[in-house]
C-alpha cells in the first residue's frame, strides 16, 4: 500500500491534479500495457539521445567524430533498445512495431546529428543524463528523472526531450510557462546544489507523420522519411530556451507546498476520491483507465509491485 514516504513524482502529482480516481489506480498499482507506436517513438528517441549524450560526455565521441560513426553508435543504441522491448513483448504485433518505431527513429537520426552536432557535441559540456533524483521539500519527498543537464557558457541548463507528432507553438510556450515537470525538475537541481537554475532548454523530435504506401513501402518507405528530415531540419527538430524567474520559482514553491499537502491529505483519508469525468476524454489521448472506470472493474488491468519502475536502477 502506498505511503507518501514512498515518494511524490510529478507524473504521480499531475494524475491527482487531473483526477483523484486516476490517482487512486497509479498508487495502487494498476496500469494498462501501452505500446502505441508514438509512444514507443518517444521511448526510442529518449534512450538514443541519452546514450548518444553519455558516449560524448565521457569522451568517447567528440566534436571531431564523423557523422557516419555517430549514426553507427546511434544505431547500435536502437538496437539495444529493441533488443530490450522485445523481451517485454506480447506478441507477433508488438514486435512489429517495434520493428517499425527502431527503423523510424533510425531515419530521424542523421538528421538530428547532422542539426546539432555543433551544439550539442561541441560548445555545451554535459553534465549528466537521466540523473535520478530523490530530494526532501519541506518534508515532502520527492523523486524523479531529469533527462539531462548541461554548461553553455557560464550557464547551467536543464535539457527536457519531448516527440511529438505535432506542435501547437503558441499553445504549448503559453503553457510552459507553468509547467509542473521543468519547474519541480528545477527545483530538484537547486536543492541538489544549492544554485538557482533558472534555464530549461526544451528539445522537440517531431515524429515523422509520413504514411507507408503499397508505392512506397518497407526500406523506400524509411528512406523517404530519411530525405524528408534530412530537407526540413527546422520542420523536425524544435527548440526553445525557456527562462523561469526566481519569483516564479519561488512561486512555484509555495503553489507546490500547497499542492502535497493536500495530497498526503488524500492519501491519508481525509479527502475523498472521485472521479473527474473531464479528465477522461482527451484531445490526445484519453485515459488509460476509462475502461476500468466505466466497467467498475479493475480485470481490463494489470499490476505491478514496483510503483516507480522508471526510478529503479539495474
Amino acid at each position: 500500500m502506498y505511503k507518501i514516504e514512498d515518494g511524490v513524482t510529478q507524473s504521480l502529482l499531475s494524475a491527482w491534479l487531473d483526477c483523484r480516481q486516476r490517482a487512486w489506480y497509479k498508487i495502487n498499482g494498476y496500469y494498462v500495457p501501452k505500446y502505441t507506436e508514438s509512444l514507443l517513438f518517444g521511448n526510442c528517441f529518449h534512450y538514443l539521445l541519452e546514450q548518444l549524450y553519455k558516449l560524448f560526455q565521457d569522451g568517447t565521441i567528440t566534436s571531431r567524430t564523423p557523422i557516419k560513426v555517430m549514426i553507427a553508435m546511434g544505431n547500435e543504441a536502437i538496437s539495444e533498445w529493441m533488443d530490450t522491448e522485445l523481451k517485454e513483448a506480447s506478441g507477433p504485433d508488438h514486435n512489429d512495431t517495434l520493428e517499425h518505431v527502431s527503423l523510424l527513429s533510425s531515419a530521424v537520426l542523421r538528421g538530428y546529428i547532422k542539426r546539432y552536432k555543433l551544439t550539442d557535441f561541441k560548445t555545451v559540456k554535459w553534465i549528466g543524463q537521466e540523473s535520478l533524483f530523490d530530494i526532501d521539500f519541506k518534508g515532502f519527498r520527492l523523486r524523479g528523472k531529469r533527462d539531462g543537464e548541461f554548461e553553455a557558457g557560464r550557464s547551467l541548463y536543464l535539457l527536457e526531450n519531448k516527440t511529438k507528432g505535432r506542435i501547437d507553438e503558441g499553445t504549448l510556450t503559453d503553457n510552459l510557462t507553468f509547467d509542473l515537470q521543468n519547474l519541480m525538475y528545477l527545483l530538484s537541481l537547486f536543492l541538489e546544489q544549492r544554485k538557482v537554475v533558472t534555464k530549461v532548454r526544451y528539445n522537440i523530435i517531431r515524429k515523422p507523420q509520413i504514411k507507408e504506401t503499397k508505392a512506397i513501402a518497407g526500406a523506400a518507405y524509411y528512406k523517404r522519411v530519411e530525405e524528408d528530415v534530412l530537407s526540413r531540419p527546422e520542420f523536425y527538430f524544435v527548440r526553445w530556451d525557456l527562462v523561469y524567474t526566481k519569483a516564479e520559482q519561488k512561486q512555484f514553491q509555495r503553489d507546490l507546498h500547497a499542492m502535497l499537502k493536500e495530497f498526503k491529505q488524500w492519501v491519508d483519508g481525509d479527502i475523498p476520491t472521485f472521479k473527474n469525468d473531464k479528465a477522461c476524454v482527451g484531445r490526445k489521448f484519453n485515459c488509460d483507465f476509462l475502461t476500468a472506470c466505466a466497467s467498475k472493474s479493475t480485470d481490463c488491468l494489470l499490476q505491478r509491485d514496483t510503483l516507480f519502475p522508471e526510478l529503479e536502477t539495474n
